[in-house]
């Protein structure tokens, strides 16, 4: 892993702000409440309603976007996308570009770029590993599940405090924001 990532690496960090805010699947239901296709209205929403995710993941056109609608800012965040092919049985590691991904400052309601897809990647079993730091927060190393093509749309951390089971949640001790 790069203590720095590369110029070209460099101009594809993003920051999206005023990210549209999550809607729920048509039917998903979370702690026996079925939940609501509208948006968040607004960043202190979350407070209120259990139901909202404070951190999840966006699947738009080959990006993997980290979206922050936890209130608050997030000090830092970090990722570091990763690949592999099955065969026989055995993970083969793939050798890729791919960069780690360094934030810091991250406004409620927006969202940064963790990882990016093409059609090479659809034979490859992709994964994306996670450290957020946040004041109401504390510091957690989030890892969703991986999936061929590329990690899903998913929720990492609900209003209530839990993750949905296939994502795992660990919290972490601290780093330093000069962390990269």
């Amino acid at each position: 892993m790069p203590d720095h990532p590369s110029p070209a690496a460099a101009a594809r960090h993003r920051l999206f702000l005023d990210f549209p805010g999550w809607l729920a699947p048509a039917g998903q239901v979370a702690q026996g409440k079925k939940l609501l296709r509208q948006p968040l209205a607004s960043p202190g929403e979350t407070e209120m309603d259990p139901t909202r995710p404070l951190l999840w993941l966006a699947r738009r056109e080959g990006l993997l976007l980290l979206v922050n609608e936890s209130g608050g800012h997030l000090q830092a965040v970090r990722a570091e996308p990763y690949g592999y092919h099955l065969q026989d049985r055995m993970r083969l590691k793939i050798a890729t570009d791919s960069e780690c991904f360094a934030y810091d400052n991250i406004p409620p309601g927006s969202a940064v770029l963790v990882a990016e897809y093409d059609d090479k990647d659809r034979d490859v079993v992709c994964g994306v590993r996670l450290v957020v730091q946040a004041p109401r927060l504390g510091c957690l190393a989030i890892h969703p599940p991986t999936a061929k093509g590329g990690v899903a749309e998913t929720v990492l951390l609900w209003a209530h405090g839990g993750s949905p089971g296939p994502v795992t949640v660990l919290e972490t001790p601290c780093l330093p924001q000069s962390w990269a």
